[in-house]
């Protein structure tokens, strides 16, 4: 059972990857800065780049951030090894952009302004 940092960090000891929450994972990766996890995913929250830059720093590893994770039940974007930008995952949504004025689609000329 899972009741605090502590117990937290003992069972992802030998974790590969670590999933969690922005704020818990970057306080784990402070007091237990000798973690190794490959990489770290971090979902279900908003994840400043400073909390980013210091988890990576911490533990050594790659993070990715997630988006979506309460809003669409599994996620809408993900981070990709170039860190250069989120991703769709078209392959599990259909996404469709509203104007909330008009409340219609909008139309390719105003789709390529976004």
């Amino acid at each position: 059972m899972i009741n605090s940092a502590e117990s937290a960090v003992k069972m992802v000891d030998a974790a590969d990857c670590i999933i969690g929450m922005p704020a818990e994972l970057y306080y784990m990766s402070c007091i237990a800065p000798n973690l190794r996890p490959k990489s770290v995913l971090l979902a279900a929250d908003i994840a400043t780049q400073s909390m980013i830059d210091r988890i990576k720093y911490n533990w050594k590893c790659n993070v990715f951030t997630h988006y979506g994770h309460t809003e669409f039940g599994y996620g809408c974007v993900v981070d990709c090894h170039q860190h250069q930008g989120l991703h769709l995952r078209q392959v599990d949504h259909i996404f469709e952009i509203i104007d909330p004025q008009l409340e219609f689609h909008l139309t390719q000329a105003k789709l390529e302004k976004l």
